[in-house]
């Protein structure tokens, strides 16, 4: 189970250890050794030696999502930012695509049209019977050429707006790893 340490400000995870959770850093071997946290290696073996780790052992670990997005983002590391929604992208979170897996997601097309609609680059009632073909001819065509034939970083949240198969996803994945590196 994934969580935040508040202690030390960074991603780990809790992983079940002669039958009690305990910290292990993310990503790391090893576990914590931050001595006085009820998940700490010295608080699971005294639990298991006295059925309790005792008072004096505080839970320094918080859900991802009840954290404070600014010790969320710190946990996560360094961000880029997405080229869909131009949100920050996490290494752990994120995908590099072509151009060419971009433009078959009329999703992600139908998104920039009504992105421009929104910025007022194009009027309400030119989509208001719906997105047809040709607008979203125009719309790839501008993508294309935006785009000069550079990967894209997708985050995860943007993730469902292209329909990618898992080999596809997770080679996507491998070049966002290096593209971090």
């Amino acid at each position: 189970m994934k969580r935040l340490c508040t202690k030390r400000n960074e991603t780990i995870e809790l992983k079940k250890i002669g039958g009690n959770l305990t910290c292990i850093p993310y990503g790391a071997e090893v576990e914590c050794t931050e001595a006085r946290c009820k998940y700490s290696l010295l608080a699971t073996m005294r639990a298991t030696l006295f059925s309790s780790a005792g008072p004096g052992f505080p839970d320094y670990t918080t859900g991802l999502k009840e954290a404070p997005a600014k010790e969320v983002a710190k946990a996560k590391g360094p961000s880029k930012i997405c080229d869909v929604c131009s949100k920050p992208a996490y290494r752990q979170d994120a995908y590099l695509f072509d151009t060419g897996t971009i433009l078959a997601s009329d999703k992600y097309i139908d998104f920039v049209i009504r992105g421009w609609v929104k910025k007022g680059l194009l009027p309400s009632s030119a989509i208001s019977g719906g997105i047809n073909s040709q607008m979203r001819a125009a719309a790839k065509e501008d993508v294309r050429r935006q785009g000069g034939g550079t990967p894209w970083l997708v985050c995860k949240s943007c993730l469902s707006m292209f329909s990618v198969k898992e080999k596809d996803l997770e080679k996507a994945k491998k070049r966002a790893d290096q593209f971090w590196k």
